[in-house]
């Protein structure tokens, strides 16, 4: 069986975009990227832990569109 291969803490939403985590120093920072142009659509953050920037992901790409 094939294992199913993942791409970290992406969260997609309705539109196509998705919410991701990016690390920038010490800090995790949450953006919502175009999934063709990679555009930079919102951000969020301001994380000491990823765990917790994921979190915010996975919420924002549940209540958005």
């Amino acid at each position: 069986m094939a294992t199913k291969k993942t791409n970290g803490f992406r969260n997609y939403t309705a539109d196509g975009t998705y919410w991701t985590v990016r690390k920038h120093g010490r800090t995790f920072w949450v953006l919502r990227l175009k999934s063709e142009t990679y555009e930079q659509l919102e951000v969020w953050g301001g994380y000491a832990r990823a765990g917790a920037a994921g979190g915010a992901a996975a919420q924002l790409a549940y209540f958005k569109p």
